[in-house]
């Protein structure tokens, strides 16, 4: 047994990326391009529905503004629910540390 393990600690931050990577679809995404190199951020289009994968791969919080297709007029996260606006194509989010967040465009 090795002292890196799932089972130790850790475990809100494991749940949480579980519940993003879940949240997402099972196509191949498109990459968006961003001006940050710590993030990274792919579009889900599946049909009528738009999904965002966003990666922040830095070791500390980011707040960061994204691009985001322009007809979007909000995202919604699709593991807490809240709601977030967003216009003119960019979309400004405050991510966590080494995180990843799923959210549905509306």
């Amino acid at each position: 047994e090795t002292t890196y393990t799932y089972g130790i600690g850790f475990v809100n931050q494991y749940r949480r990326f579980a519940q993003a990577f879940l949240a997402l679809p099972a196509v191949e995404g498109r990459v968006l391009p961003q001006k940050n190199e710590n993030v990274r951020v792919r579009l889900y289009a599946d049909g009528a529905e738009a999904r965002l994968g966003i990666v922040n791969k830095a070791f500390t919080p980011q707040i960061v503004t994204v691009s985001v297709p322009e007809k979007a007029t909000a995202v919604v996260d699709l593991v807490t629910g809240e709601e977030t606006p967003c216009a003119g194509g960019t979309l400004t989010l405050s991510l966590r540390t080494c995180s990843l967040n799923s959210y549905r465009v509306k």
